[in-house]
């Protein structure tokens, strides 16, 4: 599993999106050695999307598994 899904997951039922809302400060900061790029609701919108049929096809418990 990459980052993502294991970000997805440590949301619980809840997915990646919650855990960007949850996590935004946090990664900003961190990201903020970077330059611009910042966890605004555009980059959550591509992450989830990224996600595409991991998450849509399979129900939290199935991916836990």
């Amino acid at each position: 599993m990459g980052p993502t899904i294991l970000f997805h997951l440590g949301a619980d039922e809840q997915g990646l999106a919650t855990f960007c809302d949850r996590y935004a400060d946090s990664f900003d900061r961190w990201w903020g050695d970077l330059g611009e790029l910042q966890l605004d609701r555009e980059t959550v919108e591509r992450l989830v999307e990224g996600m595409g049929p991991i998450a849509a096809d399979s129900t939290y418990p199935e991916l836990v598994a």
